[in-house]
């Protein structure tokens, strides 16, 4: 029976080879863990657009003349 060494290693792996390359590792019988640190996380519209209104990047108006009078 062989001797199984296990060394740490990072492998950084584009989202649309994923799938891909879990298959690969299953039939490898390798084993796959993410460190939360490392994994992106996108933030979806309504996140940003919240920021936007936090940060004060929304302006309002009350009509659309008020809104022309602004830009010009």
């Amino acid at each position: 029976m062989a001797t199984v060494a296990r060394l740490p290693m990072t492998v950084s792996v584009p989202t649309a080879d994923i799938d891909i390359f879990k298959t690969i590792a299953k039939k490898f019988k390798w084993t796959i863990s993410t460190s939360s640190s490392q994994t992106l996380t996108r933030k979806t519209a309504f996140q940003k657009s919240q920021e936007d209104i936090v940060s004060g990047r929304i302006n309002s108006y009350k009509n659309s003349d008020e809104l022309f009078k602004k830009i010009f």
